[in-house]
């Protein structure tokens, strides 16, 4: 609550409206200059989103193995943006997630969660996302408790190309139907995820044989008679790119 002998030179909640009336508050007891009105927050719908990509370019992926096998767990989520990817060593951008922090979101950011949603972007082969989702199983986790879990397919992403070609070999393939109307809505039994609490999505293939690597983490399989195999480049194939979605309400500052 703003002083009260300044409560005029303001609105009539006490709104900041220009830069010059937030820096004469600097140091004052009272105002809260993070934000236009003390303790007021900016809630809406918002989407996270988060990027698996494991090219197949190079002998293998930078965790070790060979950049044909895919990892025995996948963990989007884990790591926010600016960060260096654990699997190509490349620093986050919003191209590839919009997550600012790693595993929990700093105050006020929160998220009623809505839906979660699983895309597979259309440069990959039929063949490779059929071997993703016909060999992993997901869970969702609220600091250690499972909330959600099944299989990828349960989870459509609601969105993305859709159209014909006469063009010979092209195609596009989706997890489900693009239009927003086709998700999975939790509807009153939408979860919370409060600002500092942890969260984790994690995709496992227990078919693979995990491996032990100096950066922990998700590691390849070992042995090629288990561990799914994706298509490789001389024959078309172009490696992972899995969108993962976390859709709801956020809160933000008001700022």
């Amino acid at each position: 609550m703003a002083p009260t002998a300044m409560k005029g030179d303001y609105g009539p909640r006490n709104q900041i409206f220009s830069a010059s009336q937030a820096a004469s508050l600097m140091g004052q007891p009272g105002f809260d200059i993070n934000s236009l009105m003390a303790g007021w927050v900016d809630r809406g719908a918002w989407t996270y989103y988060d990027r698996i990509i494991q090219p197949l370019s190079g002998t293998g992926s930078s965790f070790g193995g060979a950049a044909l096998q895919l990892a025995q767990q996948y963990n989007p989520f884990k790591v926010g943006i600016n960060q260096a990817d654990p699997i190509t060593q490349l620093n986050k951008t919003k191209l590839w997630t919009n997550l600012p922090n790693n595993g929990q979101f700093n105050p006020p950011r929160c998220l009623i969660l809505q839906r979660l949603g699983v895309y597979f972007e259309p440069t990959m082969l039929l063949a490779d996302i059929e071997l993703f989702i016909m060999n992993a199983y997901f869970e969702f986790r609220i600091d250690d408790k499972i909330f959600f879990e099944g299989l990828l397919e349960f989870h459509p992403a609601g969105m993305g190309l859709y159209g014909f070609s006469d063009k010979p070999g092209e195609g596009v393939w989706t997890n489900g139907i693009p239009t927003p109307h086709a998700t999975r809505s939790f509807g009153n039994y939408a979860k919370y995820i409060a600002p500092l609490q942890n969260f984790s999505w994690t995709v496992t293939f227990p078919s693979v044989t995990p491996v032990t690597n100096a950066i922990g983490g998700a590691t390849p399989g070992t042995n090629p008679g288990t561990a799914p195999l994706l298509t490789a480049a001389n024959q078309g194939g172009t490696g992972l790119n899995v969108v993962f979605l976390m859709d709801g309400l956020t809160d933000r500052s008001v700022q």
